[in-house]
């Protein structure tokens, strides 16, 4: 039982680790990139521990707006442009 008990610790630990860096690597550099608006210090602060706790969707969509030539979310501007005829 011990055993068990040491090893699902250690993957909660990895996954936290994980999650700080990549929280903290979002929060300073990738929210501007999924958010197209100025994001303050304060916000940024509270964004860090959903960021870190949701690490892995984070990372997806940083990393799905990474090839966005506006550096906005890409998904929302194709529907639009598409839903005016342009």
């Amino acid at each position: 039982m011990d055993t068990i008990a040491t090893i699902l610790f250690g993957v909660l630990v990895a996954y936290v680790a994980i999650g700080l860096i990549a929280g903290l690597a979002f929060v300073v550099v990738g929210v501007v990139r999924v958010q197209a608006a100025p994001v303050t210090i304060g916000a940024r602060i509270l964004l860090l521990p959903g960021a870190t706790a949701l690490w892995p969707m984070v990372l997806a969509r940083w990393f799905s707006t990474r090839g966005s030539a506006s550096g906005g979310v890409a998904v929302g501007h194709a529907s639009i442009d598409h839903m005016s005829g342009n």
